[in-house]
C-alpha cells in the first residue's frame, strides 16, 4: 500500500508536467512530419524521452533517499500506513544507506521480485534491499526489529 501511495505522489506531478512538454512539443513539430520525418527531430524525440527518463529515474531516487533519511523515516506512503525504516540499532538512517537501499531494490525486482518475498521468509522480515543496506522496514509504534 505504501509503495502505491508513493508512486501516486510522484506520478501525478510527472504526468502534468508530461502532458504539458507534450502539447507544446506538438505545437512546435506541427503535424506535417509525420509525412515526411527528420531524421533530426526523431533523434530529437528520442533524446527527449532520454532526458525525460533519466529525470524521472533521479527524483524517485532522491525522494526515497531524503524521505527515509529525514526523521520522518520513511516516504509519503510509509507514513501514511504507519512505517519506518532504520538500521539495526533503532536510528535514521543516513542519506548514503538509504540511497545504497533504493539502488539494492533493483536486485530484488530484477529476480521475478524475489528480493521483495524473501522479507515474507527471513527471521527478521527483511527484503533483499534491506539484508544488503542493513536496514528494517518497522511499524511506528514497534520498537523490536
Amino acid at each position: 500500500m505504501a509503495h502505491i501511495i508513493d508512486q501516486l505522489v510522484i506520478s501525478v506531478e510527472l504526468r502534468l508536467r508530461d502532458d504539458r512538454h507534450r502539447f507544446q512539443h506538438r505545437q512546435h513539430l506541427g503535424h506535417h512530419w509525420l509525412d515526411d520525418p527528420d531524421p533530426a527531430a526523431i533523434i530529437a524525440v528520442i533524446g527527449g524521452w532520454v532526458v525525460f527518463a533519466a529525470i524521472i529515474s533521479i527524483g524517485q531516487w532522491l525522494y526515497f533517499a531524503f524521505m527515509e533519511s529525514s526523521p520522518s523515516r520513511g516516504s509519503l506512503g510509509k507514513i501514511a500506513v504507519g512505517l519506518q525504516v532504520v538500521d539495526s540499532r533503532g536510528q535514521t538512517i543516513s542519506f548514503a544507506r538509504a540511497s545504497g537501499r533504493y539502488f539494492a531494490k533493483f536486485l530484488s525486482s530484477m529476480i521475478l521480485m524475489i528480493g521483495y518475498i524473501m522479507a515474507g521468509f527471513t527471521a527478521k522480515k527483511q527484503a533483499l534491499h534491506d539484508i544488503l543496506a542493513d536496514t528494517y522496514v518497522i511499524y511506528s509504534r514497534q520498537q523490536e526489529y
